[in-house]
């Protein structure tokens, strides 16, 4: 079931004055950090976003939605980009999910920062072999074409509405939000589209890719492709397989390459499992002694409100005596066993009145027994 929160966004101030925009949602437990694909943006994953119960942060990687375009055209640069505002946001420990390019961003952001990436969800991950159409559109006479030609393409609803069926799913329409965002800037996309089909090109041929050495990772992983992608091979699944020995891999029949398209609420669920190694959400380091940044203490408050809306609990230390505080030495409080809440400390509908019908009865059996009796 779909829970309705809506996800706020902020932008985060790098060291070189680029900025990266995120888009924050509200949960309770370890959060997921998400990041989104080719031509997409964090507002791609609000679907998902609304239909699970955790604290979710999306990232405008360099170069999409409202982010700076990468200060390089390389895998390493977007991870170190989105490392610093993970940093600025003070997320110390979460499950990491990652979609096409933004997979390959994940595994890098993974293998620099093993220690914060407490498992890793990887969906058609670019990075792990070549793919031809981003090699021969980063070679330099084709890149000039197609910055000439790519705003004419995005800025054509029909012919956006063509390609994403035919090549990015299978035969699958795009939502109405996603066509807006593609029709929307169509000259603004054209730098970092360039920017991260050349960084895609040079992952599948360098000779430190993905599928050239085993990725120091050693994390809960797992990844998903489906059986119609046409734009990831299948065959990049060896891979990263010899990449993460411990990845638990699936394939799903019918679809193809936007499974936050094609099957979302499935999707939702594989992300859920794969994030439940998560145990805790942040561990004490020097970190925790920097002043917090905006977008921290926003993503702080809007996780107390919705834990407010569920009920304030009764504080340990308040000010406030209850009724067990004030009774008479020796009967304060039941033994765990008999409270009401088996001794977990948590709220159980009517126990409150019959604690307080329990306390008064105590009181009157106390004066009783305190009258003095006189003499004839």
């Amino acid at each position: 079931m779909k829970v309705h929160r809506a996800g706020k966004s902020h932008d985060v101030a790098l060291a070189d004055g680029r900025t990266l925009r995120v888009r924050l949602w509200p949960g309770t437990g370890p959060p997921l950090v998400l990041l989104h694909g080719l031509f997409d943006s964090s507002e791609g994953w609000d679907d998902l976003a609304r239909a699970v119960g955790r604290p979710c942060v999306a990232v405008d990687l360099p170069g999409f939605g409202r982010s700076d375009c990468p200060a390089r055209p390389t895998l390493a640069a977007y991870a170190a980009d989105v490392a610093e505002a993970l940093d600025e946001l003070r997320l110390e420990a979460f499950a990491l999910v990652g979609h096409s390019l933004g997979g390959a961003v994940a595994a890098a952001l993974a293998e620099r920062t093993p220690q914060s990436v407490r498992s890793l969800v990887l969906c058609a991950p670019v990075g792990f072999g070549p793919i031809r159409m981003a090699e021969v559109v980063a070679l330099p006479p084709v890149s000039a074409l197609g910055a000439r030609a790519l705003p004419v393409l995005l800025a054509n609803p029909l012919l956006v509405t063509a390609v994403y069926a035919t090549f990015v799913t299978n035969r699958c329409l795009p939502a109405a939000p996603l066509l807006g965002r593609l029709i929307a800037r169509p000259m603004g996309a054209v730098p970092g589209a360039l920017a991260a089909v050349s960084a895609i090109a040079e992952a599948g041929r360098s000779p430190g890719a993905f599928a050239e050495h085993g990725v120091a990772y050693r994390g809960p992983v797992a990844a998903l492709w489906g059986a119609r992608d046409a734009v990831v091979p299948l065959a990049h699944i060896r891979a990263l397989k010899r990449s993460y020995p411990q990845a638990r891999l699936e394939v799903w029949d019918g679809m193809g390459h936007h499974p936050q398209r094609e099957r979302a609420d499935r999707l939702a669920g594989f992300i859920e499992r794969a994030a439940a190694p998560l145990v805790g959400t942040r561990r004490p380091t020097p970190a925790a002694e920097r002043p917090r940044s905006r977008c921290a203490r926003e993503l702080d408050r809007q996780q107390l409100l919705e834990t407010g809306r569920r009920g304030p609990a009764r504080r340990a230390g308040s000010g406030t005596p209850s009724a067990l505080d004030a009774a008479p030495q020796g009967q304060q409080r039941q033994s765990e066993k008999e409270r009401p809440d088996g001794g977990t400390g948590e709220r159980v509908p009517g126990s409150g009145r019959r604690r307080a019908k329990s306390f008064l009865a105590r009181r009157k059996v106390a004066a009783r027994s305190r009258q003095v009796v006189e003499p004839a």
